[in-house]
């Protein structure tokens, strides 16, 4: 089990247009430095997690993107998040409260997901696969363009 500790957290929704429709805000949980999740892409963990939206949100802390948190404590941590600014969003499905509770279980989430280090695995087996094909569609793409290239000067 890792000690290393997680931070939920939730940002009141204050840049969207008013008149649009979305919860009160967004949630998020803090990954420190050495965390097993440290880093990762957001999008390389949806599958593993279950939580409003899918995650929508991963990046180093930075206090411009959480300009109404004075959270000094935060910095140097990866920033996990998910958002409700879906289609039914709106303040009363998704107020504080509800926010709030759903950030409290991505925390939970994310720390039983960097504790099963099979799931681990698999997930960074899964991002090297990803990595593989994208190889091999830009070489692919390169071969496409070399026979186009060919055909075009006949």
């Amino acid at each position: 089990m890792t000690n290393l500790k997680t931070i939920p957290f939730t940002v009141e929704n204050t840049w969207t247009p008013k008149g649009s429709s979305h919860g009160w805000g967004n949630g998020y949980v803090a990954i420190p430095p050495g965390h097993p999740l440290f880093g990762m892409d957001y999008n390389d963990l949806n599958d593993a997690i279950n939580i409003h939206g899918g995650l929508t949100y991963g990046e180093i802390y930075d206090h411009e993107d959480f300009e109404t948190l004075n959270r000094p404590d935060l910095e140097g941590h990866w920033i996990f998040g998910f958002d409700t600014c879906h289609y039914a969003d709106n303040q009363e499905n998704w107020d504080l409260f509800k926010v709030a509770v759903e950030a409290v279980d991505l925390k939970r989430q994310l720390d039983s997901l960097a504790d099963n280090k099979s799931i681990m695995g698999l997930i960074k087996a899964q991002k090297e696969l990803k990595k593989a094909l994208l190889a091999v569609e830009e070489t692919r793409d390169a071969m496409f363009m070399d026979i186009f290239k060919a055909k075009a000067k006949e």
